[in-house]
């Protein structure tokens, strides 16, 4: 008991400093300051239990993914700058992965006090420790700490911090919060975000798939099961949710019905179609752009960071954009990079794009496993850690949306997942079994 208590005061620590950040050669969180250096002492006092419980392989693709940045870098004479950020996410990724993996061990329902600490972490960033950095060839430059109105006013913080709160509930305990909650509350986000932001629709479509996993799982493993034996199904109510939120968004943004804004976003949006295709093509031209691009060096890359020099954003969207994209671009370039003497760079905004094009191929492939070991959660251990059943269903959706179309906008939220995803996996493998407690619980439900 006494290392649980343990456990979970730290896992709320590390969520504490988990967006509260300072300068230092770039921007970089408390919780990384601490777990940075100590991550390889971990790591090599815990790599007997990693290895026998079958979390070496999240290694060994990082592994490969450190090889792939640094052959890029070295192919392409990237500037070192550009290096030593992407050594410090993915690196970030390692640290985290092992950090979590010492304290969930032991202590599984301690991740909710992990989220506990970055709900409350989120609002201090609103004050304070929250400092923006740009990173040039000649290295970073501290920009600013941005100021408590310019956060706010950012279209995504009111969704952001309704959710991290939001959620707290399911993944505390998901047995105790009442199904009703769990499924109801997605509904509610996406109307409060509808009304209140002209962003936002990849993340209301998310949490509608996370209300629907959690219909489908409830709280009993055997109704969890069914999500491995009718995956196809699943998939199926995935796309039948997407659609429907899609009808619904047309309908009222075309009508007005969301305001002004709304309306003339959504007339830009799809004044090259009005299908799912073209609206998402309308909202992520940088994926489509990464894509062009990558068509050119699949196997070694750009390097990262990776300097549009040959005009591939500016082709894309005289072929595929608008005249607002255009003129946007056009002014995005002019105002905020060359005004900062900075060179443009290849647009990506997305995991597996931004990681093919700066590490070449073996940045496709960590993805591509990741998205796999994903799928062989859903298949196949669903049922395994049923209190984590609602964590799982949170983010898994967001998780997938992510590596397509955003780019990486924290360095914990990967590893965690996967971490999990082990942990669920070594206990349907039979390599470990859920904790006493937790079974009793489970048994309740079935």
């Amino acid at each position: 008991m006494h290392n649980k208590v343990c456990s979970s005061f730290f896992l709320f620590l590390l969520g504490l400093g988990v967006a509260t950040k300072l300068y230092f050669l770039g921007t970089i969180s408390f919780s990384e300051l601490v777990i940075f250096p100590l991550a390889p002492l971990i790591f090599l006092r815990q790599y007997s239990s990693m290895r026998r419980d079958g979390f070496l392989p999240f290694i060994y693709m990082l592994m490969l993914l450190f090889s792939g940045m640094l052959a890029s870098s070295w192919w392409n004479k990237t500037p070192y700058p550009f290096v030593v950020k992407l050594f410090a996410v993915y690196y970030g990724f390692f640290a985290f992965y092992v950090v979590f993996y010492s304290l969930l061990r032991n202590n599984f329902m301690g991740i909710g006090w992990f989220f506990i600490g970055a709900a409350i972490s989120g609002v201090i960033t609103i004050w304070a420790f929250n400092p923006n950095a740009e990173v040039g060839e000649g290295g970073f430059v501290q920009v600013a700490n941005a100021t408590s109105e310019t956060v706010i006013r950012g279209p995504l913080f009111w969704i952001g911090k309704l959710r991290s709160f939001g959620q707290l509930p399911i993944i505390l305990s998901y047995f105790k919060t009442p199904l009703a909650y769990s499924v109801t509350a997605p509904i509610l986000f996406v109307a409060f975000a509808l009304f209140n932001t002209i962003s936002g629709r990849a993340q209301s479509f998310c949490i509608l798939l996370s209300g629907a996993m959690m219909f489908l799982g409830k709280k009993s493993r055997v109704k969890m099961r069914r999500v491995k034996k009718h995956f196809v199904a699943f998939l199926v109510v995935g796309v039948i949710v997407v659609f429907c939120y899609k009808l619904v968004y047309t309908y009222a943004a075309a009508r007005g019905i969301l305001g002004e804004d709304a309306r003339r976003k959504y007339e830009v949006q799809t004044s090259e179609g009005s299908s799912v295709l073209s609206l998402l093509m309308a909202g992520r031209k940088e994926f489509f752009i990464a894509a062009t691009a990558i068509w050119d060096h699949p196997l070694v890359g750009f390097g990262p960071r990776a300097e549009d020099s040959a005009g591939y954003a500016e082709k894309f969207l005289r072929k595929y954009g608008s005249e607002q994209d255009i003129a946007t671009y056009s002014y995005y370039q002019i105002r905020y990079v060359i005004g900062m003497g900075l060179r443009p760079q290849i647009p990506t905004h997305s995991h597996i794009m931004a990681a093919w094009l700066w590490c070449g191929l073996p940045g496709l492939i960590f993805w591509l496993w990741i998205l796999y070991q994903i799928y062989r959660y859903i298949r196949y251990y669903s049922a395994a850690i049923p209190q984590w059943y609602g964590y799982f269903a949170l983010v898994i959706p967001g998780t997938l949306w992510s590596i397509f179309f955003n780019p990486i906008s924290s360095r914990f939220a990967v590893p965690l997942l996967m971490v999990c995803i082990m942990f669920a996996r070594a206990i349907g493998k039979g390599r470990m079994v859920l904790p006493y407690d937790m079974e009793m619980e489970a048994r309740k439900y079935d």
